[in-house]
């Protein structure tokens, strides 16, 4: 599994599916609201942008409070997983990966300790560059490149947490 990238393909089809179901619901809703023919213009434009209670903010809270490395690795997969989910909810408003510019919410300092803000939007950056399979199958060692840097970030935050000498 590890070989053929099945975890970074899980995250990936994760975002995808997200990223679909948000830009379906999101043009079913204004459709509802405006009618059935699209805007004059060819822009949709929309008046606010609800995210919504996301695992993240969650799954930050359940590290912070860990106390034991097998629960932090366990939870630390939550976490990316999450991550996946939440940036496929951001990914029909950008194309450039600045979640904070959609989300007033977001958790940049909390994700900065535990694995590292710039990992955080390369991830979310190469997750907006990847449309399709032909192109995971190009991005698949850059996504597993980055998914190892948040994880041995968190590793560090949680020894540090713990011992401040190591």
């Amino acid at each position: 599994m590890l070989a053929r990238y099945y975890h970074e393909f899980l995250l990936w089809s994760k975002f995808q599916a997200k990223k679909i179901s948000t830009r379906t619901y999101t043009l079913m809703m204004w459709h509802e609201v405006n009618g059935d023919d699209p805007p004059t213009d060819g822009r949709y434009q929309f008046e606010g942008i609800s995210i919504g209670d996301h695992g993240v903010h969650r799954c930050l809270q359940e590290i912070a409070a860990c106390d034991a490395v097998p629960a932090i690795r366990d939870l630390y997969w939550t976490l990316v997983g999450e991550l996946a989910l939440y940036f496929g909810s951001l990914a029909f408003y950008q194309q450039e990966a600045h979640p904070d510019q959609v989300d007033e919410q977001f958790p940049a300092e909390q994700l900065d300790k535990w694995v590292g803000l710039e990992n955080v939007l390369n991830f979310y950056q190469l997750l907006l560059s990847t449309p399709d399979y032909q192109t995971w199958q190009e991005q698949n060692k850059a996504i597993r490149k980055c998914v190892l840097q948040m994880e041995n970030h968190c590793n560090k935050t949680f020894k540090n947490q713990f011992d401040p000498h190591k």
